[in-house]
């Protein structure tokens, strides 16, 4: 089955017909949407859209704590009208095209707009901008904050033409800091055929403050899509091997009365039930089985139980505020490190051992998973979710009637076969020996709140090191 780029109609009863073929926008609509757009007194000028996977990390210095599960997608922008960039774009590999980058500068009255589809169904997926680089005022130099603006666009709260089934469906995203902007744009839209129930804002609150504008101490930006857990390989395929839409930078002509956004706090997570109030025997049954594991830890080795760090403090407006880099934080998710600078030694005898509730079995998780880390490079290098996890407690805790709700998932070098166990790799991607590594619980979307669970309503984790 082909996927569909969105055909920008003139009329809204075209929606129902046949869309194009993947990465295909005939000439009449997108002609159509530039029409309306130069009516309504816009340039616009076309970007481009790109994918982001593990591999493409091995030759960069960092790949911000990326969850190996996810596929990013991100838009590329050319200049603004004037604009002069020092750099070039073409040398991060992510673009033909020298001129559109994946950070860009962005005028308080301009806006980025996406008109396309949505993946085939998943786990999850979302959007939302960044804050990315700012310019240190003492140094001159650009540090990579990667700070979230807000809370994101998921596939809970994403207005598209599918209704009550957000997959594959037509949407339209605009990101920008003014409402006049945001309005104007949203007619221009409507007198092409897009009808505004599927139309969303990202907004950019301007007020904390952003240093919005074209010259070269100006913010950096970029608007990046998250894509997790596809249920069929091959429409995920057939999703990435096209672009999935436009991409449109948006300037109006001729300066119009700003009406920025005011600055919206980040939504309150937390449904006032706890995983200990709704499964009130867990924290008990989670203590059974780490006694469970150690009995059966052979003597000659010794455990190491580590640290854990529910990392809440991973929030843009915090990171922005206090100029600390994010890596790309995200209201959806719940971040609990483990074992923070470990080093795995090679053989069977050498290994991690995460003890935990699976958040998506207590409702508190729409989707969640495992991830080790190579933390010189900020690697995430595999992962497991939750349909890996489920069941790998049942050894440890055969008869126990909170045995489905928990797991034990081992992480090795050499698993010697064990199927609850993730090995490590030397190579990339993977972690060289001898070097710091750590461990990543996410949990994501509280299918209740439609955002990231409460760090105080779950469970954390247990870290056990086995060493010889």
């Amino acid at each position: 089955m082909q996927m569909h780029v969105i055909s920008v109609l003139v009329a809204i009863s075209l929606f129902a017909a046949e869309a194009p073929r993947a990465g295909v926008l005939t000439e009449g609509t997108q002609d159509a949407v530039l029409k309306r757009l130069q009516q309504a007194g816009f340039e616009a000028q076309e970007g481009g859209f790109s994918f982001f996977r593990v591999e493409d990390c091995e030759t960069l210095p960092s790949c911000f704590g990326n969850n190996p599960s996810s596929i990013y997608g991100f838009l590329l922008l050319p200049p603004g009208p004037g604009e002069v960039r020092t750099d070039a774009c073409i040398d991060l590999g992510f673009s033909d095209r020298a001129d559109i980058c994946m950070k860009y500068k962005l005028r308080p009255d301009e806006a980025v707009v996406f008109i396309g589809r949505t993946p085939p169904p998943c786990r999850y997926f979302s959007a939302r901008s960044y804050l990315f680089t700012r310019q240190d005022v003492g140094t001159g130099q650009r540090q990579t904050l990667f700070a979230s603006l807000g809370d994101s666009l998921n596939q809970m709260n994403l207005a598209t033409s599918g209704r009550q089934n957000p997959y594959d469906s037509y949407t339209v995203v605009i990101s920008t800091a003014d409402r006049g902007t945001d309005r104007r744009i949203r007619t221009a839209l409507a007198a092409a055929g897009i009808p505004g129930s599927i139309i969303n804002t990202d907004v950019l609150p301007s007020g904390l403050p952003l240093r919005m504008g074209l010259y070269p101490a100006a913010d950096e930006f970029s608007l990046f899509f998250r894509f997790a857990g596809f249920s069929d390989p091959i429409l995920r395929d057939q999703y990435l091997a096209a672009s999935p839409g436009l991409v449109l930078r948006v300037t109006p002509s001729l300066p119009v009365a700003r009406d920025p956004y005011p600055v919206t706090p980040f939504a309150r997570r937390g449904t006032g039930k706890s995983e200990v109030e709704l499964l009130p025997g867990l924290p008990r049954a989670l203590k059974l089985l780490e006694r469970s594991v150690r009995a059966g830890i052979a003597p000659s080795l010794k455990v190491k139980r580590l640290a854990t760090l529910p990392a809440s403090f991973m929030n843009g407006y915090n990171c922005i505020g206090k100029n600390f880099p994010c890596l790309g934080d995200l209201s959806d998710a719940t971040y609990i490190v483990g074992g923070l600078g470990v080093r795995l030694e090679p053989g069977p005898d050498s290994y991690i051992l995460v003890l935990g509730v699976n958040h998506y079995m207590t409702g508190k998780a729409t989707y969640m998973n495992l991830a080790p880390y190579y933390i010189p490079q900020a690697l995430g290098v595999d992962a497991v979710d939750e349909e890996d996890l489920f069941g790998s407690a049942n050894r440890y805790l055969p008869h126990h009637p909170y045995r489905s709700y928990l797991y034990a998932y081992k992480i090795s070098r050499d698993c010697a076969g064990d199927p609850d166990c993730m090995e490590i790799s030397e190579s990339f991607p993977g972690v060289p020996l001898g070097k710091a590594m750590s461990i990543m619980e996410r949990a994501y979307l509280d299918p209740r709140t439609g955002i990231g669970p409460a760090y105080n309503e779950i469970i954390n984790p247990v870290f056990l090191l086995v060493t010889p």
